[in-house]
């Protein structure tokens, strides 16, 4: 027989693959045993070391995200929602001056570390163009984001299509989305781990 080990922070991928995990912490195993239980304890350590709000360390002379936020429709931050609650991001931009065609995209992952939603300024045929040098603020407005119950967090990207790479941010402003009656049946959808809702017709045949 073999031995295979396999080393990821790919959720989906180890609950495929695996029957038993080890989780590392700090260098040292933290935990040994079946996967599922290993992962639940991996996912309530990474959402208790969070980045809800980004700040970029060293910008210096480049064209980078200075600093990335969650908001309510207050205009305050916020890291918890209900079903079908806005969700508004608040993006600032570093440049060094003149840029033309720059391109923003934005990934929602579940918790689990599959990605729900996806966002670019491609995808609506449009782009950023900024007149000179500074920092510069635009908001996302998502009105209805159609996001289930669960634990996320997103990624973000800076580009000039189809191949330059500005920045590129992983893992931040983790936010929880809590149930809500939004069908109007008297019941709170749960167990969705980050799935999306939505609604459908039915009828009977017969």
């Amino acid at each position: 027989g073999r031995t295979v080990l396999f080393v990821s922070h790919n959720m989906p991928m180890i609950q495929k693959l695996t029957q038993k995990c080890l989780l590392m912490d700090h260098g040292t195993i933290g935990e040994f045993g079946e996967t599922e239980p290993i992962i639940e304890k991996y996912l309530s350590f990474d959402f208790e070391n969070e980045v809800r709000e980004y700040v970029a360390d060293d910008i210096g002379d480049k064209t980078k995200f200075k600093r990335i936020r969650l908001l309510g429709t207050d205009g305050k931050p916020k890291s918890k929602f209900f079903m079908n609650d806005p969700i508004i991001i608040e993006i600032e931009i570093s440049v060094p001056g003149k840029i033309q065609n720059l391109h923003i995209g934005m990934d929602i992952v579940s918790h689990s570390g599959t990605r729900v939603a996806a966002a670019a300024t491609w995808m609506q045929n449009t782009s950023v163009s900024i007149a000179r040098s500074g920092t510069w603020k635009l908001k996302l407005v998502f009105p209805n984001p159609r996001l289930g119950p669960g634990k996320y967090y997103t990624v973000f990207g800076l580009y000039h299509l189809p191949r330059q790479v500005h920045d590129l941010v992983k893992q931040i402003l983790y936010f929880d989305v809590e149930p809500r009656d939004i069908l109007g049946t008297g019941h709170l959808p749960t167990g969705l781990g980050g799935q999306t809702l939505t609604w459908f017709d039915f009828s009977f045949e017969g």
